[in-house]
């Protein structure tokens, strides 16, 4: 009886031992897993926050990982023993239970003070900043309809005008005729032209080279899902759409997987954004990890969309485009998304690369330089199968859209 405690408390140091060591092998294991496929999966590429930062971090954690794993096999492991051996007393205990009580608390008190307000909600960043957004119940927002605001970026004023229709425009004043042949754009930021003046915007730079009425449906911010959402809803109010073009953006796939806002899965059935505290959307944002199941139904979603897309325009007699633009040389993760969705499926893709050079200064945004870029290829794409819609792009393109190297057409 008097060896029967000692011999207990080293059967529990043995096992408590035993379960340390798995715990440092089990760190080692992972910082060995995150490697540039394991980040490419669980960290879908996206601006905010920027993937070389997400890198940056998950090889910093790695280094932490590891040296956590070897520091508990072989410093952790004999100290926890001792402790263990010697007892830990009622005190002790106590201490650590009120630490791990006044973190819940805290972490209750901290979701209760987002959830009163609207700090780090989506909306009123869209509502305070332009182009000036407003909420909508299927897609999650729109552009502010018949506005006119103005930002400064890259160290310019640049004016934003929406219609009455809520497409951008030259003014606000100006509304497209739906009963002519019309080149219709649908897409987000990028194809938008923030950062740049209306007429230095694909749109805007579209249209003189195809001698016809360009409108674009684009809104910041939007997913792919929310790109075709949009297009079906709005593509009816055109009698004669001549072709469609729709951007997919690797660089931004991330936002794809978002189920926060209204969204579309891979059925391409409608869902209402999925509730969750303020807290736990904040810390999805900060640290957004996706797993394997989030990353493959993205992915199934994203090509089902395209697919949609497709036949969409061809219902309507228009051609079908599905603009690629890709800053070179693109990240190992953007890579592996646009190989995962476009690899295997028939559609009209006309990619083109971008200097990574080409953009708004102090922004990520394409440059006026860019989106010139991009409009030529569209139109390059375009000119030869809009003959017989009497559309054609400028019997002469400067030497720069002449250029080979500056804008590269793809055909899927």
């Amino acid at each position: 009886m008097v060896h029967a405690v000692p011999s207990r408390r080293q059967a529990c140091r043995i096992g408590l031992e035993a379960a340390i060591v798995l715990v440092g092998i089990a760190l080692l294991a992972c910082a060995w897993a995150m490697d540039e496929q394991w980040l490419a999966t669980h960290f879908p590429p996206d601006y905010s926050p920027p993937y070389s930062l997400i890198r940056d971090l998950v090889q910093m954690a790695r280094i932490v990982l590891a040296v956590a794993g070897i520091g508990v096999i072989f410093l952790v492991r004999g100290k926890a023993g001792l402790i263990l051996e010697r007892g830990v007393s009622g005190t002790r205990l106590l201490l650590v239970a009120a630490v791990i009580l006044a973190i819940i608390l805290a972490l209750g008190a901290a979701d209760l003070v987002l959830g009163s307000s609207e700090w780090g909600s989506v909306e009123p960043r869209h509502r305070l900043g332009e182009p000036l957004r407003k909420r909508d119940p299927v897609l999650g927002w729109v552009l502010m309809p018949s506005h006119t605001g103005y930002l400064v970026t890259g160290g310019r004023r640049i004016r934003y005008s929406n219609d009455a229709f809520g497409y951008r425009e030259p003014d606000q004043n100006h509304a497209p005729d739906f009963a002519r042949p019309t080149i219709v754009l649908a897409g987000e930021s990028v194809m938008g032209g923030f950062g740049l003046q209306w007429d230095e915007s694909i749109a805007g730079q579209l249209a003189p080279l195809m001698k016809t009425q360009v409108v674009d449906l684009s809104v910041g911010g939007y997913a792919t899902d929310q790109i075709y959402l949009r297009l079906k809803s709005e593509l009816r109010r055109f009698r004669q759409p001549v072709a469609v073009v729709m951007l997919f953006s690797p660089m931004l796939f991330r936002r794809n997987g978002e189920d926060g806002r209204p969204h579309l899965g891979p059925d391409l059935v409608w869902h209402p954004a999925v509730g969750r505290s303020k807290l736990a959307a904040l810390a999805r944002w900060a640290i957004p990890y996706r797993s394997v199941e989030e990353t493959d139904r993205s992915i199934h979603t994203t090509r089902a969309i395209l697919k949609a897309f497709v036949s969409l325009a061809k219902s309507r007699g228009a051609i079908p485009v599905v603009l690629v633009p890709q800053f070179v040389p693109e990240n190992p993760a953007e890579q592996q998304i646009r190989l995962r969705v476009l690899g295997n499926i028939d559609l009209p893709v006309v990619s083109v690369s971008l200097d990574q050079h080409w953009r708004v200064p102090q922004d990520w945004h394409p440059n006026a330089h860019a989106a010139q870029v991009i409009a030529t290829a569209i139109a390059r794409r375009l000119g030869p199968l809009l003959d017989h819609h009497d559309v054609g792009v400028t019997d002469r393109l400067s030497p720069l859209q002449e250029h080979p190297s500056r804008a590269s057409t793809v055909a899927g």
